[in-house]
């Protein structure tokens, strides 16, 4: 098969990199190679494959030279993270054997004894203490050299998080576009359920908290007693528990979701659009051939003072008030992020760091000094996004528009997430 047939293959699983000179470079698809064709490194050994489901029109795709250069720089990020966790993984065994050898000597019963101590090819005889004080010594610089190197695939982590968002932001087929009066049908149901999926997350973290487990056996125990040895008495009981949490649980995030349909999310239009200070988005995508909206997310734009008075008003993972009442852009202003949702199969593709980016860009447009994100504690992935992208947690509270007994059954935590620009 000659080149030109191979340009125009249109349905593929696979495509390859080629470059000539320094001209931008095209995709040239085949069945079996993945990115990364010599003479540039292969980004599959690095685990970062491109893969494009359905028909892609080869103009449609473009690899520029930067675009390569960003991939052969993943690749060798990559590799070098896997030398430094190796590098770790060995200084760890070191440390651990120094620990080990500090732990004998502590042991010995004859303090006279003089120890023999390695000195590059060299013993030397020390008494315990000095032997004590070296072992020491050489555990401190070896958790010193640990630090070291975790600082330094910290960083790495960090640029491979940025280069995967640039990447997928080129490669991988959805777009990112302001909201439209049209998406409100589609973009409801798709709020309401991206909140009320943390339920049955929020239930299995409560019930599995100690206090609570403590709880459901005594409350077993208590029906098997008062049942007469009755096993299903204790079932019973401990079901009437188990289903007082999850309504605790469900209770917090209905109520957060009716609150939010009653107040911004009621006009998206007016809330976040008519304002300067704010803005909406939505993620689309090409399924089944058909375009739809997966992802969404909201900017509303504060002053300083309005984000301490309304913090105590958090409830279900993001801030209780809706856009109305702040329009706060320059000095002293911030943005608050709402309504990071992502719709299940494309999760895990740079897509909702794509949204974050998204809000980031907004605010520096506006010249906020920060972006504030409140999410609940259930929620483990956003959590590890928003730490990703380089948010620190600076608050935590438990007070919601549920009653306080349903708070602390719950046991649901918000957290305020911060990253200044």
């Amino acid at each position: 098969m000659d080149r030109t047939d191979t340009m125009n293959r249109r349905n593929v699983d696979s495509f390859t990199v080629t470059r000539q000179s320094y001209r931008p470079a095209r995709w040239r698809y085949n069945d079996t190679v993945a990115l990364g064709a010599a003479p540039f490194v292969r980004v599959e050994e690095a685990k970062m494959s491109v893969a494009v489901k359905g028909p892609v029109a080869v103009e449609d795709v473009n690899v520029t030279f930067d675009d390569q250069q960003k991939i052969n720089k993943f690749a060798r990020n990559t590799s070098r993270m896997t030398e430094l966790k190796s590098e770790i993984e060995a200084k760890k065994k070191s440390l651990q054997n120094l620990q080990d050898a500090s732990d004998d000597l502590m042991m010995l019963d004859d303090d006279s004894l003089l120890i023999p101590y390695q000195i590059g090819d060299v013993f030397v005889s020390h008494t315990q203490e000095e032997t004590q004080e070296m072992l020491e010594t050489a555990k401190e610089a070896l958790e010193r050299e640990v630090r070291g190197l975790e600082d330094q695939v910290s960083a790495i982590q960090q640029v491979l998080g940025d280069l995967k968002v640039q990447l997928y932001a080129k490669f991988v087929p959805f777009s990112i576009r302001e909201y439209r009066p049209s998406d409100r049908h589609v973009v409801l149901p798709l709020f309401r359920d991206g909140i009320l999926e943390h339920v049955y997350p929020a239930f299995f973290k409560a019930m599995s908290h100690p206090d609570h487990v403590g709880v459901a056996l005594s409350i077993s125990m208590a029906g098997y007693v008062l049942g007469g040895s009755s096993y299903f008495q204790a079932l019973l009981f401990g079901g009437a528990w188990a289903g007082l949490i999850y309504y605790c649980c469900h209770d917090i995030y209905e109520g957060y979701v009716t609150r939010r349909l009653g107040t911004d999310m009621a006009d998206i239009q007016a809330n976040y659009l008519q304002s300067p200070d704010s803005g909406f988005w939505v993620a689309e995508a090409d399924v089944n051939g058909q375009t739809k909206v997966v992802g969404m997310v909201a900017v509303a734009g504060r002053k300083s003072e309005e984000g301490a008075e309304r913090f105590d008003d958090l409830n279900g993972g993001l801030a209780a008030g809706g856009p109305e009442s702040a329009r706060g852009a320059g000095d002293g202003g911030h943005g608050e992020m709402h309504h990071v949702v992502v719709v299940f199969p494309w999760r895990r593709k740079s897509l909702g760091s794509q949204l974050m980016q998204k809000a980031l860009d907004f605010c520096k447009e506006h010249g906020y000094a920060r972006l504030v994100l409140d999410v609940s504690s259930p929620q483990t992935a956003a959590i590890s996004l928003c730490q990703k992208s380089g948010f620190v947690q600076t608050a935590s509270h438990s007070d919601t528009h549920a009653n306080r007994w349903v708070s602390r059954l719950a046991r649901i935590n918000v957290m305020r997430m911060e990253k200044f620009i």
